[in-house]
C-alpha cells in the first residue's frame, strides 16, 4: 500500500488536474507520432499512457480529437498493422494496441460512439482488444448484438484459430452474463455442444516443441499430476511440456464452464420452473401447460444433456486426479483450485439434474475424508464439499454435523489468516446463515474461532459480521459474546504476536532488528502467561465467560495498543456492540438480563487501554443500560444488592462518569411502584441512604480537588440531586433530609474556589428548584413521578380556556 500511495498517487493527482491546454498538447503529440512515416516507437507508448490516465482520472469528461480516435480505431482493428505488413506484433506494437483499447473503452460509449462500427475480422492479433471495446459500448450503442452470431460461428468452426475461439468464448460467457436475451436457444445449444467436445475430445499426446526442428518418431503422452502416464482423457490437471490448441481450449472450457452453466442453463431452468408453476395454478390453461412441458423436455434434450454428462464425467476425473500426490510442490495450488472448482460445478449439476446426487455424493464424501485425514491439504475444497453436504445431505440421509465441526474447529484455526480462504468462509456463512443458525449449533459453538477472521481483517469483513453476529448470539452465548466483543482488540493483538513469533522463527535476523518484537514474543511464550493467550485465542465457546485478572492480559498486550490493526478492530467493536445489544434487548429473556447487567457494570472498569477506546465503550454501555432498564424496570428491585454495592464506593465512578450518570438516573426514574409493586419504602430508603452518602462524598471530593470541575462531574451531581428528590417524592419522610442535603451542598459549592461560575449557577439553580418543589409534597409527587401513560394518554389542550389563564396567573405570582 505504501508503494502504491507513494508511487502512483502523485501521478494520478497530476492527471486529475491537467489543464485543457496540456491535454490538447499530449493528444497532438500522440497524433503526430501516428502520422509520421517512421515505425511506431516508445514515445507513442508514453503519450498513450498519459492519455489513458487522463481519460480515467480526469475530473471532467475529456473529448479526444477525431483524428486521434480514428488512429486508435485503426490500431485495434488491425488496419495499420496490415499496412505495415507485419505478421507478428512487436512488444511496442502490442503495448500500443492494449493502450488504444483501454482508451477507447473509457471514451465509448459517448457522443462519438455511433461512428465506431468496425467490421470485426477474426485476427488473433487484435481480436481481444477489439472485442473489449465493443463489449464496453454495451448492447444499445455497440455492435454486440451483431457479433453474437459471429462469435458463435467462430467457436463452433472446427480447426479455427484457437486464440480467436478463446476470446470469442470469453465474450460469449460475458454476453450471457449481462445480456442473456441476446443468445437464442439454438446458439446456446451450439456453444454447449462445442464445449462438450472440447471437454472430452482433447488429445492426450504432448505437442512437439515448436522451436525444435527434430521430429520424434513416437509422440509422448501427457502425464498425470503424480508423474504417471495419462491413461484416460485429458483434463486441466494433465501436464505437458507443450500444449496443443485443443488441449488449451479444454483448459479454457473448464475455466468458463461453471459461469456458462449458471447464466444459461441455471437461469433458464429457474425461469421455466417458475413458468410451469404459474401455469399449474391455472387449470384452464392445460394446453399451455403441456406446451411448457414440451419446451422443458426440448431444452433438456438440446441444451442440458449436450453438456451435463461430459461436465460431470470431467469433474469426477479432476477430483480423482486431485487425490494424487504432485511431483512438484508448486502444483499443489493448481490442484487445490481445480478441485474446488470441480466440486462447485458438481454442486451446480445436481441442481440442474437431481438424479446425479446419488451418483456424485460418494465421490465427494470420499474426497472429503481424504482431506480431513490429512492426506490432502486443500481447505477451500473442504469448504466446497461442506456446501455440497449441506445442500444434498437430506437426499441421501447423511448428517454433516461431524464434518462441519471438524472444519470450524481445526481448519479455520489454521487457515483464517489466508485472504482467499477467509473470503470463502464469510461467503459460506452469509449464504447458509439461516440453516446454520436454526438447524445446527455451529455458530454458537465456534463463534470465538469465527471472530478471529474479523480480528485479523477488521476493515474487510465488518459489514458481513453485522449480519452474522445476531446468529451467533443466543441465550447461552450472550454473556460470553459480550466479553469476547470487548476483548476482540486483545484477540487481534495476540494474533499479531503469534504472527511475529512465526516471522522471527523464519528469519532469525528479526531478533536483532526488532528488539521490541522479541521482548513481547518472549513474554507471550512464558509458561505463566500462556493461559491468558490460550483463552483469548480459544476455538470454542462455553469455556468460561472471561478470565480472572483480565488486567494481566491487558498489561502483556500493552505494547500493541497503538497497532493499526488493533485500532481498526476497536473501531469495529463499537459498531458490533450496538448490533449485539439490539439483538439481546429484542430477544433475550428477563433471567439473562439479571445476569448481564452486573457484568456490564463490572466490565466498564476492565477495558483494554487503547487510546479513546474505553471512553467510547462507556458511552455505548451507558446508552444500552438505559435501554435495558427501560425494557425491564423491575431490574431496579432484583439487582438492588449489586447496584447498592456499586454506589457504595466513590472510586467506582473514576473514569466511568457516563455509566454512573445513567445508573443514578435509572434509580431515580424506576424505583417506583408505578414500575414494580415491590418498590416499597424500605427499598426506596436503602437507595436513598447509599446515594445520599455518595452525594456528600462526591461533593466534598470535588471541592477539595485542585483541578477544574469537568462537565461530566457537574452532570453527575445534578443527576444525583434529581434522583434524591424523586426518591423523596415517593417516600415523604425523606423530604426534610433531601431539603437539608441539597441546601447544604449547594451552599458549600457556592463557596468553592475550583468550581467555575457557570457550574455554580447550574448546581445552585437545580438545588433551589428541587427544594422549592419538595415544600409542596403533593405537587412534587405529580411532577417528579408522573404517571407512566402521561405521554400516551388523551389530553385536551385549549389555550383559551379559563383554567389555563388561571394557571398562568398562578405561575406569575409564584415567580
Amino acid at each position: 500500500m505504501a508503494a502504491t500511495k507513494g508511487g502512483f498517487g502523485p501521478i494520478i493527482e497530476k492527471h486529475k488536474n491537467l489543464s485543457e491546454n496540456e491535454c490538447r498538447i499530449i493528444c497532438n503529440n500522440a497524433l503526430q507520432c501516428f502520422e509520421s512515416d517512421s515505425e511506431i516507437n516508445i514515445n507513442l507508448v508514453n503519450y498513450l499512457r498519459q492519455i489513458n490516465l487522463l481519460v480515467k482520472f480526469s475530473k471532467e469528461d475529456q473529448s479526444l480529437p477525431e483524428g486521434l480516435l480514428h488512429e486508435l480505431v485503426k490500431v485495434i482493428t488491425g488496419s495499420n498493422l496490415a499496412a505495415q505488413g507485419q505478421e507478428k506484433l512487436s512488444l511496442i506494437h502490442h503495448a500500443v494496441m492494449v493502450l488504444s483499447s483501454s482508451i477507447l473503452q473509457q471514451v465509448y460509449p459517448g457522443d462519438t460512439s455511433a461512428k465506431f462500427t468496425p467490421n470485426v475480422e477474426p485476427r488473433s492479433e487484435n481480436i481481444a482488444a477489439l472485442l473489449a471495446v465493443v463489449f464496453a459500448q454495451g448492447r444499445n450503442q455497440g455492435n454486440l448484438a451483431k457479433l453474437v452470431s459471429q462469435m458463435v460461428r467462430w467457436v463452433s468452426t472446427v480447426g479455427f484459430d484457437y486464440q480467436v475461439q478463446c476470446c470469442a468464448l470469453h465474450y460469449l460467457v460475458h454476453t450471457a452474463s449481462f445480456y442473456r436475451d441476446l443468445l437464442v436457444e439454438d446458439q446456446v445449444f451450439v456453444v454447449s455442444s462445442q464445449l462438450s467436445d472440447w471437454l472430452s475430445k482433447a488429445s492426450i499426446e504432448q505437442m512437439p516443441n515448436p522451436l525444435s526442428k527434430q521430429k520424434k518418431s513416437k509422440p509422448e503422452l501427457v502425464v498425470e499430476i503424480d508423474g504417471g502416464d495419462c491413461d484416460e482423457f485429458f483434463t486441466i490437471l494433465s501436464l505437458s511440456s507443450y500444449y496443443s490448441p485443443d488441449q488449451l481450449m479444454n483448459i479454457h472450457t473448464f475455466s468458463a464452464l461453471r459461469t456458462w452453466l449458471q447464466v444459461t442453463f441455471m437461469n433458464d431452468f429457474k425461469a421455466m420452473e417458475q413458468e410451469a408453476k404459474s401455469l399449474a395454478e391455472k387449470a384452464e390453461r392445460t394446453e399451455s401447460l403441456e406446451q411448457s412441458s414440451k419446451t422443458v423436455k426440448k431444452f433438456s434434450k438440446r441444451a442440458k444433456q449436450a453438456l451435463l454428462d461430459k461436465a460431470c464425467e470431467y469433474c469426477l476425473r479432476v477430483i480423482d486426479q486431485s487425490s494424487r500426490r504432485p511431483t512438484k510442490s508448486q502444483d499443489s495450488d493448481l490442484i487445490h483450485a481445480c478441485a474446488t472448482e470441480a466440486i462447485l460445478i458438481l454442486d451446480l449439476l445436481c441442481i440442474l439434474d437431481p438424479t446425479l446426487i446419488k451418483k456424485l455424493f460418494p465421490a465427494i464424501k470420499t474426497f472429503h475424508s481424504q482431506m480431513m485425514e490429512g492426506v490432502l491439504n486443500y481447505p477451500r475444497a473442504v469448504l466446497a464439499a461442506l456446501q455440497f453436504f449441506i445442500n444434498y445431505s437430506q437426499n441421501v440421509v447423511f448428517n454433516p454435523q461431524a464434518a462441519m465441526e471438524a472444519f470450524f474447529d481445526n481448519i479455520i484455526s489454521s487457515q483464517f489468516m489466508e485472504p482467499f480462504f477467509a473470503f470463502d468462509v464469510i461467503s459460506f456463512l452469509s449464504n447458509n446463515l439461516e440453516k446454520l443458525c436454526y438447524k445446527t449449533l455451529i455458530l454458537e459453538q465456534f463463534f470465538p474461532n469465527l471472530l478471529k477472521i474479523l480480528a485479523w481483517n477488521p476493515r474487510t469483513y465488518l459489514a458481513d459480521f453485522l449480519e452474522i453476529l445476531p446468529a451467533m448470539t443466543s441465550q447461552t452465548t450472550a454473556i460470553e459474546m459480550f466479553h469476547t466483543l470487548l476483548d476482540l482488540p486483545c484477540t487481534t493483538a495476540a494474533l499479531e504476536l503469534h504472527k511475529r513469533a512465526d516471522l522471527m522463527i523464519a528469519n532469525a535476523n528479526l531478533v536483532d532488528l526488532k528488539p521490541d518484537w522479541a521482548k513481547s514474543v518472549e513474554l507471550m511464550k512464558k509458561p505463566e502467561n500462556k493461559p491468558w493467550f490460550n483463552f483469548v485465542l480459544r476455538v470454542k465457546g462455553g469455556q468460561g465467560d472471561t478470565i480472572n485478572k483480565l488486567e494481566v492480559l491487558h498489561s502483556l498486550l500493552a505494547s500493541l495498543t497503538s497497532h493499526p490493526r488493533v485500532l481498526y478492530t476497536a473501531e469495529a467493536v463499537l459498531v458490533l456492540l450496538r448490533i449485539y445489544f439490539d439483538t439481546v434487548i429484542e430477544s433475550a429473556d428477563y433471567d439473562l438480563m439479571i445476569h448481564l447487567v452486573p457484568i456490564i457494570i463490572e466490565r466498564t472498569s476492565l477495558i483494554y487501554n487503547i487510546p479513546g477506546y474505553a471512553q467510547e465503550v462507556h458511552k455505548i454501555l451507558a446508552e444500552e443500560l438505559l435501554a435495558i432498564f427501560k425494557e425491564h424496570p423491575a431490574l431496579i428491585v432484583d439487582l438492588q444488592r449489586e447496584l447498592l454495592e456499586c454506589f457504595s464506593t466513590p472510586k467506582n465512578m473514576e473514569q466511568r462518569e457516563h455509566v454512573f450518570i445513567q445508573l443514578v438516573w435509572m434509580v431515580g426514574e424506576y424505583t417506583s411502584t408505578q414500575h414494580d409493586n415491590r418498590c416499597n419504602s424500605e427499598i426506596i430508603n436503602k437507595y436513598y441512604e447509599t446515594l445520599e452518602a455518595l452525594f456528600y462524598e462526591s461533593a466534598m471530593t470535588l471541592q477539595a480537588s485542585e483541578q477544574q470541575m469537568q462537565i461530566s462531574s457537574v452532570e453527575l451531581l445534578a443527576t444525583m440531586m434529581s434522583c434524591l428528590a424523586k426518591l423523596a417524592s415517593r417516600s415523604q419522610n425523606l423530604i426534610p433530609r433531601v431539603i437539608l442535603c441539597l441546601t447544604k451542598v449547594s451552599q458549600q459549592m457556592g463557596k468553592s474556589s475550583n468550581i467555575g461560575q457557570e457550574e455554580k449557577a447550574i448546581l445552585a439553580s437545580r438545588a433551589t428548584e428541587y427544594v422549592n418543589l419538595l415544600k409542596f409534597p403533593d405537587i412534587a409527587g405529580v411532577i417528579l413521578s408522573p404517571p407512566k401513560d402521561i405521554s400516551s394518554s388523551h389530553l385536551h389542550k385549549d389555550i383559551h380556556s379559563s383554567s389555563v389563564l388561571l394557571m398562568r396567573a398562578a405561575v406569575h405570582l409564584i415567580e
